[in-house]
């Protein structure tokens, strides 16, 4: 299942990964929020998603980053200040890897979450998952 589009078995499966690693940050709560964005046929060198409400201070947040393997991801950032460190390499083709902020700070707006790659890259995708 897709957050917010189709997207291809490996998209879906960075998607399952991190919603398994939310669970197990905290696993006795729902899930917050989960967004999603593509940009389909075309290079881009970052990548954004809007939240879908305001975020909760102290809750984990998951982003798995998808991209062509020629680049990578040099940073995930928030308009928030939180600070995000990459737990999963980039692994497969596409690459997909997968940031965590462990405890958000809280804003009453719809925070934008970003992934800069270290180049023009095709056709890459982001999911953020808020728990």
């Amino acid at each position: 299942m897709a957050l917010g589009g189709e997207g291809t078995f490996q998209q879906q499966k960075a998607i399952r990964l991190a919603i398994f690693c939310l669970s197990l940050l905290r696993s006795a709560e729902a899930i917050g929020q989960q967004v999603y964005n593509a940009f389909r046929g075309a290079y881009t060198s970052y990548l954004g998603v809007a939240s879908s409400g305001p975020q909760r201070k102290g809750d984990p947040v998951v982003v798995t980053v998808i991209h062509h393997p020629a680049q990578g991801v040099l940073i995930v950032a928030d308009l928030n200040g939180n600070t995000f460190k990459q737990t999963t390499p980039p692994t497969g083709n596409p690459a997909t890897e997968v940031w965590v902020a462990t405890k958000i700070n809280p804003c009453a707006w719809r925070n934008v979450t970003s992934a800069y790659f270290s180049g023009p890259t095709f056709s890459p995708a982001i999911s953020v998952v808020e728990h």
